[in-house]
């Protein structure tokens, strides 16, 4: 393999610990690497959208290949120890794994849960064997939940709560989060928590933004929590959440005043910390101030994982390294992998009925949306569901919402690309 490191170096923020860099690892790149785990500095995981699963025994130095499952997307990656460990998936049936030797054989176990019939998009495991994951991104909402270790497990429908869900977030088996659409998605992304492991659940904050998702939740200390909003309605804030109190009561932050899809969130202590999708964003104030930071396009950032106030991971179409101090130069910026989803909006400026044609180069699940740009109207629904490779077409009118500007999008499991169209003009 051939080794690649670019070192990007913190000279963005007076203040921000400018002697440490994010390196690129040597592992293969991907779409994106969805989920980065380590039991410790030295061991860890890494699973990604081609559905393989790379391990590392010294940091993220040197990556091996442990399973490969061909073209299934791999989404969440956790650990219990050093034997037990779950891998969740996104399509078609193959929607978690587990290994009891430490990765070195994963079995799919998807028919070992009641009534699963979708993705796992989240996991955490606080301890003592008690193992939870959720779903998913694109309905429905759901938690899983066992507490031997993954032997046997019991399912929880979360629709009451929420229309979606995408992170789960536990400090100890019974105190946790789970995160992702309100259940009516006028309400926007929403936060639940609960203190009695599943058996009832409260809202802690929705963000009133319709269609937002409340994507990754992850605190430092345990004390500061901070949320990452994905937000589809263009023209409007990039915004996060963040408490100050143990994830008991949130408030939004803004981190730019135009639009910027956010999925990965992650701090090293309760001031440092940095947010992103195709954007990449840092703060040293806690989240009360951003700046861009110039990361390579089409990363498409998902996880943050923090080893202690000076180490951590980003995954993303690459996993990068925040390392300590050193002078590294920096080389040339590895090209990313092109989109595997596209969209296509036409007539473009037009009267008001328009084509729209997908093209997907990989079987995905499928979110094609129409909204109006100024947020005023319902969001309205194209296309859902799992879907094979290929191209699709579909027609929407779009007189009935007036003139003005409006947003197509397209989400899929690999991210979201959009359009924005024009009626009347």
């Amino acid at each position: 393999m051939k080794t690649w490191k670019i070192v990007l170096a913190f000279c963005f923020l007076p203040g921000l610990a400018p002697a440490q860099t994010w390196e690129t690892l040597d592992i293969p790149v991907a779409v994106r690497y969805d989920d980065v785990f380590f039991l410790n500095p030295q061991k860890g995981w890494a699973c990604n959208d081609e559905g393989r699963i790379y391990t590392t025994i010294d940091g993220g130095d040197t990556w091996t290949l442990q399973f490969g499952n061909g073209n299934h997307y791999l989404r969440s990656i956790e650990f219990v120890d050093d034997s037990i460990g779950f891998c969740g998936g996104l399509d078609f049936g193959n929607w978690l794994y587990r290994t009891a030797n430490g990765g070195q054989t994963w079995t799919e176990i998807s028919a070992q849960i009641p009534g699963l019939n979708g993705g796992i998009c989240g996991l955490s495991c606080p301890g003592s064997n008690v193992v939870y994951g959720c779903g998913r991104w694109n309905k429905p909402a759901y938690l899983i939940k066992s507490t031997d270790g993954g032997l046997s497990w019991e399912k929880t429908d979360m629709s009451a709560w929420a229309s979606k869900l995408v992170d789960v977030f536990f400090i100890s088996p019974d105190s946790g989060w789970v995160s992702g659409t309100a259940a009516n998605p006028a309400e926007g992304g929403i936060i639940l928590s609960t203190s009695n492991g599943g058996e009832s659940w409260n809202v802690q904050v929705k963000t009133n933004t319709p269609s937002d998702i409340v994507w990754k939740i992850q605190t430092p200390d345990s004390l500061h929590f901070f949320a990452s909003i994905e937000r589809f309605a263009m023209g409007q804030n990039t915004q996060i959440l963040k408490s100050a109190d143990g994830g008991a009561s949130w408030s939004l932050r803004t981190v730019s005043a135009t639009s910027a899809r956010l999925q990965m969130i992650g701090f090293l202590d309760a001031q440092y910390g940095w947010c992103g999708w195709n954007s990449f964003f840092g703060t040293q104030d806690g989240g009360e101030t951003w700046s861009q930071i110039a990361m390579p396009p089409g990363e498409h950032f998902n996880r943050f994982w923090r080893f202690n106030a000076t180490m951590a991971m980003v995954s993303g179409a690459h996993v990068y390294r925040l390392s300590k101090p050193g002078t590294g130069q920096s080389e040339p910026l590895i090209p990313a992998i092109g989109e595997p989803c596209r969209l296509h909006v036409s007539p473009n400026p037009g009267a008001g009925p328009v084509d729209i044609a997908v093209e997907l180069e990989r079987a995905t699940s499928t979110w094609l949306a129409v909204a109006r740009l100024d947020g005023q109207g319902i969001t309205q629904t194209l296309w859902t569901g799992e879907h094979p490779a290929g191209e699709y077409r579909f027609s929407a009118d779009l007189r009935a919402g007036g003139n003005g500007a409006y947003v197509v999008w397209l989400k899929t499991n690999f991210g979201t690309v959009q359009e924005l169209v024009v009626v009347g003009r």
